[in-house]
């Protein structure tokens, strides 16, 4: 089996994308699967064509390492750190068109009209991607929060926070339309560092650092935890 030139039965690297100066903390795919947008501790963003496997720009302008990386579904480009802005960039141009107060994580909702940040005051904000304006902040984390995920049908959100041995260790479901939390999924043992919906929205999956280091299932509709994934 493979997909876009790329060999997914190899249990080896196949192809290395090189150029950025320090550690890679986002990647993301275009809408079209042409191009995949990286986003380094060295402040860039670059661009990358997958069929060639050649780097097509290089996007700067953050001044603190870039920690996330989201194509909407017109083919909008957001980038945001942990300490700067969320920029938003026209691929095609390669050019900024936008900035916003907030910060990573980051993710666009489905329809590509909505999207989610972080911020440095534990919030979560929504933003409208036409006017750039704010028409939501949600607030129940004690901690940073590390992930965001809309649901498919974008009617609700899920966060995770923590960081090593922080007490606010959680995912949390958020009702898109009515700004309100409607879950808080706590018996966990380590950070949230990544949490996504399965394609139909039954299931989220929570990734969980240390100690506990495994992914965990929830069904959405019941809150309830469904199955552990063990690494290896």
């Amino acid at each position: 089996m493979s997909g876009m030139g790329f060999d997914l039965t190899a249990d080896h690297v196949t192809d290395a994308l090189k150029g950025h100066t320090d550690s890679v903390n986002a990647v993301a795919f275009s809408p079209d699967r042409r191009t995949l947008a990286s986003g380094s501790s060295d402040g860039t963003v670059k661009l990358w064509d997958v069929a060639r496997r050649e780097l097509l720009a290089t996007l700067e302008g953050h001044a603190y390492p870039v920690r996330a990386v989201a194509f909407s579904r017109d083919g909008t480009l957001a980038s945001a750190s942990w300490n700067d802005a969320i920029k938003f960039w026209d691929v095609t141009t390669q050019k900024e068109t936008a900035t916003l107060e907030g910060i990573a994580p980051l993710a666009f909702s489905r329809d590509g009209s909505v999207l989610a940040s972080g911020s440095d005051n534990r919030r979560i904000t929504l933003w409208d991607v036409r006017t750039l304006e704010k028409i939501a902040t949600f607030e129940g984390h004690t901690e940073q929060i590390n992930t965001v995920a809309f649901s498919p049908d974008g009617s609700l959100l899920a966060s995770g926070s923590g960081f090593f041995d922080s007490e606010d260790q959680t995912v949390r479901l958020w009702d898109v339309d009515r700004r309100e939390q409607i879950a808080t999924f706590s018996e966990q043992a380590g950070a949230i560092w990544s949490v996504a919906f399965s394609p139909d929205g039954a299931i989220l999956a929570s990734a969980v650092g240390l100690p506990d280091n495994r992914v965990r299932l929830w069904d959405v509709a019941t809150r309830s935890e469904v199955a552990r994934l063990w690494p290896g």
